[in-house]
């Protein structure tokens, strides 16, 4: 059995190499970008530079996001790199039918792979994204519209996503919902809720899945406290961005292989 054990991490960066890097795949993926400034959130390089790297030097493959916004747009094309990169160079290339279920429609287990599934909790962000996804015509986005919901976990406040299926994928990336987000819940006054969705699938991750939380230290913290497999956890961009590394030993057979395809 192979353990997972290395992780490529971006290094620290100037802001305005960073900026220069999204701008180009912005400009290449997204047109006329800059009239979306005032729509979605500000938009922060580093982070999205970071985000672009975590996923194309680590060779991902499928991509859920709690929290859609310009990262969406960076997400997709780092996968449009790594599918190029896998159905042209990979060197399983002799083997690609061992490990790609064309009935299933999976690629070492993992469905709908080379696409980023976004969850999005606002329903304002999610018409600005769908008409953004629409007009660009970019199609490795499954954006769905999902409320929130306020729970309790052992008389911890915390929120999940509600109508939230089992997701598979080797790379989840936590950037929302913002507490302004939540229902009965006021920026100014309330507690900082916690984020619980990744509690609940922890058990389903394959070992050597990566976590990118956007800020949200309270529900670092709370991962950190309550997650009960092996963890590595790294901060970017001054601690304004954990990565979270499942380093386990491999499940089995396709699990080693998509493990050895990752390091290789």
């Amino acid at each position: 059995m192979v353990k997972f054990m290395k992780i490529n991490l971006p290094k620290k960066i100037k802001l305005e190499y960073a900026k220069k890097k999204i701008e180009r795949i912005f400009n290449l993926n997204f047109k006329n970008y800059k009239k979306y400034l005032k729509l979605l959130t500000k938009i922060d390089y580093i982070d999205l530079y970071n985000l672009h790297y975590l996923v194309t030097k680590n060779k991902r493959i499928k991509v859920i996001e709690f929290g859609s916004g310009f990262s969406t747009f960076v997400l997709s094309d780092a996968l449009e790199i790594n599918k190029i990169d896998f159905f042209l160079k990979t060197k399983l290339k002799k083997n690609i039918n061992f490990f790609l279920d064309k009935d299933k429609k999976t690629l070492f287990k993992i469905d709908n792979y080379f696409t980023v599934e976004s969850l999005e909790n606002s329903k304002k962000f999610f018409n600005i994204q769908k008409k953004i996804l629409s007009n660009n015509k970019i199609k490795n986005v499954k954006l769905s519209m999902n409320k929130c919901k306020k729970v309790s976990v052992n008389e911890i406040s915390a929120f999940k996503y509600d109508k939230k299926d089992i997701l598979n994928s080797d790379f989840i990336y936590i950037d929302g919902p913002g507490i302004h987000d939540l229902p009965n819940f006021n920026y100014k006054s309330s507690i900082n809720p916690v984020h619980i969705d990744l509690l609940e699938i922890e058990f389903n991750l394959n070992p050597g899945t990566i976590v990118v939380v956007d800020g949200l230290p309270a529900s670092v913290r709370f991962f950190q406290k309550k997650l009960l497999r092996k963890w590595k956890y790294f901060y970017l961009n001054n601690g304004n961005q954990t990565v979270m590394l499942l380093d386990e030993k491999s499940y089995g057979p396709l699990n080693t292989a998509l493990l050895n395809y990752y390091e290789n």
